[in-house]
């Protein structure tokens, strides 16, 4: 009787404690982007942390930033096979047009709010004010030219490349270097995974309190260039 009773006392323990991580278990969000941007459509990303698994997630576009009046709701799951990234497709928007959007995940978790402007038709002629700059090597962090972006009111911001250098900085080594002549799949399966880390670091900062690190033009429109190949899975311009 008495082992009967201590095994369900620790089933019950067991039962409360899985609870109290749930409750407790909150995504977060590591920003936003916007990018690809047609006269009609827009792709959003952003990187929902969730404790290593997937999470289910809603972006909202809407044409004030208060979200009272929203044109567009999506949905789509994170996967860690793609580090927990999430790209959507907002499509039937208007040209030359600004909106904004957000990602919602469970609990009433928000995102920051990011904002774009839709690329005029063929036929229109108008006013467009964009900045362009490149060469992020994590020895120049941290990057006073980002954080100023979006102060700027860009239509939009074209990131030339590199997103990243193989090259040692503060907090982040050395790392291979991988050429065209680079045809062995294990060499080319590590470097990519040392490549994404060198990328993680230029993102979110090798300390991820120090928010000056981070290369992260969160309100802009993104083209991230000659790198988006390699990072596809996290930068918003390829569409797969």
């Amino acid at each position: 009787m008495v082992s009967r009773s201590f095994r369900c006392l620790r089933l019950a323990v067991a039962v409360l404690a899985t609870l109290i991580s749930a409750a407790h278990a909150e995504v977060h969000f590591g920003g936003v982007a916007a990018g690809d941007i047609s006269s009609t459509d827009a792709i959003l990303w952003t990187r929902a942390e969730n404790e290593g698994s997937a999470a289910d997630l809603t972006a909202q576009v809407a044409t004030d930033p208060g979200f009272s009046n929203i044109v567009g709701t999506l949905g789509g799951r994170t996967g860690a096979d793609r580090d927990f990234t999430l790209k959507l497709d907002a499509t039937g928007l208007t040209s030359n047009s600004q909106y904004y959007y957000r990602f919602l995940a469970p609990g009433s978790v928000t995102s920051a709010t990011g904002q774009f402007t839709t690329a005029p038709t063929a036929a229109q002629r108008v006013a467009v004010k964009f900045g362009f700059s490149g060469d992020s090597d994590g020895r120049f962090r941290p990057y006073p030219l980002i954080a100023k972006i979006a102060s700027q009111k860009l239509n939009y911001f074209i990131f030339l490349g590199h997103t990243m250098y193989e090259t040692a900085s503060a907090g982040s080594p050395e790392v291979p270097v991988i050429s065209g002549l680079t045809t062995n799949a294990a060499d080319l399966s590590s470097a990519l995974t040392v490549y994404n880390e060198k990328y993680r670091n230029n993102v979110c900062g090798v300390n991820p309190d120090r928010s000056a690190e981070h290369l992260r033009p969160a309100e802009s429109a993104v083209d991230a260039g000659c790198d988006r190949n390699l990072y596809s899975a996290r930068q918003p311009r390829a569409r797969q």
